[in-house]
This record gives structure tokens, sequence and C-alpha cells, in this order.
């Protein structure tokens, strides 16, 4: 009202309202209470972007959030992996004289073009959440980008191609796509995005960074061009063969530096497969990888099998496993999970339980059940992979 007596003009046309941060039990914050959190001292215990990181990430405008440990460590682990997942790029690009156009790489094989697509995905949705000042989306978008895509996947790749000296290095898109998502995930976390932006600058020519800080440097757009659902998809298909052989040697107990032989029954995606087998038994430590012509019944009678879309995967184990005595362990695992799940649905659906109990406690509840019941019906899927 002042503003329009005075000078006649709106003096704001955006507001943007936070709410109140509140202890891990949702309880406000006193010193009455003894539950005050002192930013300084968090901020030496954990970091000053991890503090940041953790009051905004998956906070929704104008609502409260819970600020506890758990939440801080997660959000110093974060930081901690953007930090070596930068070392890694870093050393792979010292002494590396063909970075190329790395602002604008063309893509030259799959993980390539998948990585490319979905750094461009994950642009096009930062700045839609930034518009619409979705601001605690915007971190855990680049959180679930960097940590289960990018260094999960691209950079586990991209490490064999690296040993390889007569590959096509794969440097000019590991530094773009650094580069660009740090810049993305600036305004969040300002001071390590700044500190490994000025030390990947001081490796780069200074007239391919010509800005003094990152602060200055302009905010992402998205290349349209670069979009690929075609190698999304077929990269996704090889994603889920990785997790298959990953969860039959957790399920079975196999020692994860095993080398393990496959056999594939691959229909029409062969051809693309086999061009992939390389990412296939590197990232899912793969001794041998066949691919199986004609029937398959005496594979599925001697080995374990899982299933992807219309692929088929045997991993031969009779060597390894002895199959009864693990039928028996997780037929006997799978009666304890069911009976956990009957006593916690008869706990949620006592209403003395839910209404007296405190809400967390609750939320808990209903979070084992959840786990119990995915644990549940991975046991019962793996007991149909055991040969009979």
């Amino acid at each position: 009202m002042l503003s329009l007596e005075n000078v006649d003009e709106v003096p704001f046309r955006t507001i943007y309202l936070s709410g109140l941060i509140r202890d891990p039990q949702g309880i406000k914050m006193s010193k009455t209470r003894g539950n005050v959190l002192d930013p300084l001292q968090l901020i030496d215990t954990y970091g000053c972007d991890a503090l940041r990181y953790a009051i905004t990430v998956g906070n929704a405008p104008g609502s409260d959030t819970r600020l506890g440990p758990a939440k801080l460590e997660a959000a110093r682990n974060f930081a901690n992996k953007i930090w070596n997942a930068a070392r890694f790029v870093i050393r792979s690009i010292d002494g590396c004289d063909n970075l190329g156009n790395w602002k604008n790489p063309r893509p030259t094989c799959l993980e390539d073009r998948w990585i490319l697509s979905r750094l461009n995905h994950l642009t096009i949705r930062v700045n839609s959440l930034m518009e619409e000042f979705q601001l605690g989306e915007v971190p855990q978008a680049i959180h679930e980008f960097l940590w289960d895509e990018f260094c999960d996947w691209y950079i586990e790749t991209s490490k064999f191609r690296l040993a390889e000296k007569d590959s096509i290095t794969p440097a000019p898109v590991l530094t773009h796509v650094l580069e660009t998502t740090l810049r993305l995930l600036h305004p969040s976390m300002p001071f390590i995005t700044e500190e490994i932006w000025q030390n990947l600058k001081s490796r780069l020519f200074d007239d391919d960074l010509d800005c003094p800080s990152i602060l200055v440097a302009e905010y992402p757009e998205a290349d349209y061009s670069l979009l690929d659902k075609e190698a999304e998809k077929t990269f996704e298909v090889i994603m889920n063969i990785v997790r298959a052989i990953r969860n039959i040697r957790a399920e079975f107990r196999i020692n994860p530096s095993q080398y393990l032989d496959i056999i594939i029954e691959a229909g029409h995606l062969k051809s693309i497969l086999q061009s992939e087998s390389r990412n296939i038994r590197s990232v899912a430590r793969v001794n041998k990888l066949e691919f199986a012509e004609g029937p398959t019944e005496t594979l599925a009678k001697t080995s374990v099998t899982a299933f992807v879309g219309t692929v088929a995967i045997y991993v031969p184990l009779t060597d390894l496993v002895d199959f009864e005595k693990e039928r028996l362990r997780l037929e006997s695992e799978s009666r304890e999970t069911i009976s956990k799940i009957k006593q916690l649905n008869e706990r949620l659906g006592d209403t003395k339980f839910t209404q007296r109990a405190p809400d967390d406690v609750v939320e808990r509840e209903r979070n084992r059940l959840e786990e119990l019941q995915v644990r549940y019906q991975r046991i019962e899927q793996t007991l149909t992979q055991i040969p009979t």
C-alpha cells in the first residue's frame, strides 16, 4: 500500500513464501524444548552446501520442512559424490589432447547418446521447475541424474573406454556433462560447484570458459537435437539386464568379485545387445557372454533364469550354488516375511494404534510394511528362477 501511495507502483509481483524448519519429529524448534539446531555448528559438521541442500530439497513453497542428522548426512554424502565424480572426470582429461568441441560434443556410441539425451531432459525439467518456483524439486532432480545416471552408469561404462587406448575417448562428453550439471546445480550448492568449476576451467583453454565465475556463467539451455528416445529405450534394456544379473548375485549370495558366465536369448534385440556386449560384460562382471540360438529348454533346467521384457537371461550356477539348499532357505525366509506382513497389517488396521501413536511411528511402520511386501515379491520371483 505504501509503495502505491508514494510511487504508484506495485512493489512485488511475485512473492515466495517459505515454511518453518522443524526438528525431525516435526516439532517447532524452540530454546525451551532444547531442539534448536545451530546453523554455524551444522556448517562446521556437514558443510554449508550440505545444509543448504538439506533445507531446500523436496520442499514445496510455503511448506514446513523437517531437519535432522539423517537428512544432513544424506546431503553431505551427495556433496562427496559430486566431488568424487569431478575428481574422476578431471583425472580423465588431464593430459588429454583430444577434448574436441567439448561444449557441443557429438555422441559416438550408445552410452554417449543416452547420457546427452538424459542431460537435456534434465535441463528442460530444471528450467521448467525454476520458472514455476518449485525450488525444492530442482536439487532433487539433479541428485537423481548425477547419482543414478551419470555416476552409476555413464562413468562406469566410460572407465573401460578410457582404459582401451584404441577406443574413442569419452572425455569430451564427461567434461560437457559435468560442466553443464555444475551450472544447473550452482543455485542450490554454490560453493562446491564454484570450486569444481574453477578447477575444471584451469584445465581447459581460457577462451572455452571465459567467465570469471560460475556465478555469472550462462544458465544451461536444452539442445533438443540431442534428445534421443531410441538410445534411452535401448540403454534402459541394458541397465535392466545388468540389474537382473546383480539381483541374482545378491539373492544367491555370490561374491561381487566373482565373474559369471551368462547366456542371453535376445530375440529381435540380439544384434543391438551383441553390439553392446562390452558394456554388459564390464559393468555386470561377466566372463563369457553368449547369445542363445534356437530352443533353450536345457538351459532353463540348469540355470537361474531372469527376464527383462522379451529378453531371457540364463546364469549357470551349478558349480557355485546348492540349489536345493537355497530353495529351502528362501522358502523359510518367505514364511517369515509373510508372518511379519500379517503382524504389521493387523497393527496398522488397529485404529487405536494409528490414532494414538506418533505420526512418525505410524509412517515408519507403513514404510516397513511396504519394504516387506517388496521383499516378499523378490523372494517369490527368485524361487521361480531356481531350476527344478
